[in-house]
């Protein structure tokens, strides 16, 4: 029975040691694991009402507070998990929290998303593939480790700006296409 490291005290973070020495025995994602697979259990009690709005904002949160077991064995001390844990995965937290409904603005958001990366890549791909690995990594982290959902990530929303502004910005034209003087300027 491994015990994984603690929370620290200060803001609900792992120490950076508890991260190295979690990292170096092989078991990085054995606690988001064990939230994925309360947050479905979770999920399996729902009606269909909760199914389609979910449960509520922060209710994520809140159904990690009620559990003992398995969380005992992973973080021993409940004063310290108490209101820390979530499924930290944009899906699962997006159900429990808002249901299909939120679910589908999530997928929408990301379909949109994914679209205008795909135009940007297209018109400026020394600006649109910079743009797309970060938000693809935005995404990767979103699924580990984001704590509220995409809706609510920061660091999404100022790459999904970036890329809105790059690719709406000249409807199909190079908008740097006049800087060098490389094309004759409209009359």
């Amino acid at each position: 029975n491994r015990v994984v490291p603690q929370q620290s005290h200060s803001a609900g973070e792992t120490t950076v040691s508890d991260r190295y020495e979690t990292i170096a025995t092989g078991t990085m994602l054995f606690s988001r694991r064990v939230l994925w697979q309360l947050a479905c259990l979770e999920l399996a009690d729902y009606n269909a009402i909760e199914w389609l709005f979910g449960r509520g904002a922060g209710h994520s949160i809140i159904f990690y507070d009620a559990l003992q077991e398995p969380l005992d064995s992973i973080y021993s001390d409940p004063a310290l998990r108490l209101g820390k844990l979530s499924p930290h995965n944009l899906f699962l937290t997006d159900l429990l929290d808002g249901g299909i409904v939120r679910l589908v603005a999530d997928l929408t958001f990301l379909l949109v998303t994914f679209l205008l990366t795909v135009r940007l890549i297209r018109l400026r791909p020394y600006t649109g593939l910079p743009i797309a690995l970060i938000l693809g990594l935005c995404l990767m982290n979103s699924m580990i480790s984001n704590r509220f959902g995409l809706l609510y990530d920061r660091y999404d929303y100022i790459f999904t700006a970036l890329l809105a502004v790059e690719s709406g910005a000249s409807d199909g034209e190079d908008i740097h296409e006049n800087c060098h003087g490389d094309s004759p300027t409209p009359t």
